[in-house]
């Protein structure tokens, strides 16, 4: 049983600011994470410069479209260029269908997809979506993320709550902005994109809308990252590497 804490970070158009806050964190304590990008920026360009810790996938918006090839093939031409490496896939807003993962493991040789989300779900486990015989994509579902969280009547930004010591595997998604903000709920991060253009913010508009009256996404990123980077924690896997992990376990 795989029972591995990971961290996915879906950028979702943040200032580099509030990127590169969240990838000092990891990068000062030497822990992995997968990188789902919007769009291009010289601190993305930053992440590739630590192959080590970081897995760059993508995060296209599929949104508010017919889903026909045509308009796929327009979206993913953009993030192609920026990360023509990706394997990893999850979709902004998690739009999914079996007819899009399938053209966009055909199509463009994605690997892995995270699309799928199961919160606080024990026993989570690695499964392989089959097309053909030859053509499978391998999903992970993940279990928690910052800005569902601040729905949760029963929340909780305290990473010693019971809930996170379920059977399986855990992947906490976060969001830079949210790390930045110490979010806790949604009224500081609307009223701050009701006022600026959020990809340009900088770091004196963040603090005006900053929460630092009670624990936050913040807080509870860097519980986590302290907990994963124990060397009993392997300092997290990134997807690519969990998938490989669970494939050689699968074939034993």
């Amino acid at each position: 049983m795989l029972n591995d804490f990971l961290i996915t970070i879906d950028i979702d158009w943040a200032p580099d600011l509030a990127i590169a806050e969240t990838a000092k964190y990891l990068i000062e304590n030497e822990v992995k994470a997968t990188w789902f990008i919007t769009h291009a920026s010289p601190e993305v360009e930053r992440l590739k410069e630590y192959p080590q810790l970081f897995e760059l996938g993508v995060h296209p918006s599929f949104k508010n479209i017919r889903l026909v090839p045509d308009e796929i093939k327009t979206i993913m031409l953009d993030l192609n260029k920026i990360v023509p490496e990706a394997k990893s896939i999850r979709t902004h807003s998690l739009v999914q269908s079996t007819p899009l993962i399938k053209f966009l493991r055909e199509d463009y040789n994605f690997l892995y997809d995270v699309s799928l989300f199961l919160p606080l779900t024990p026993n989570i486990l690695p499964h392989h979506l089959y097309f053909s015989e030859n053509s499978s994509i391998c999903r992970i579902p993940y279990f928690w993320e910052d800005d569902i969280e601040m729905f949760n009547p029963k929340g909780s930004f305290s990473f010693s709550d019971e809930n996170f010591t379920a059977e399986g595997i855990k992947i906490f998604n976060f969001h830079p902005i949210h790390i930045s903000l110490n979010s806790y709920s949604m009224t500081n991060y609307n009223s701050m994109k009701s006022e600026f253009n959020l990809p340009e913010c900088e770091g004196y508009e963040l603090d005006k809308f900053k929460n630092n009256n009670t624990q936050g996404t913040g807080n509870f990123f860097k519980e986590l990252v302290t907990f994963i980077k124990n060397p009993e924690n392997n300092h997290g896997y990134k997807i690519c590497e969990l998938a490989e992990k669970w494939s050689k376990i699968d074939n034993e």
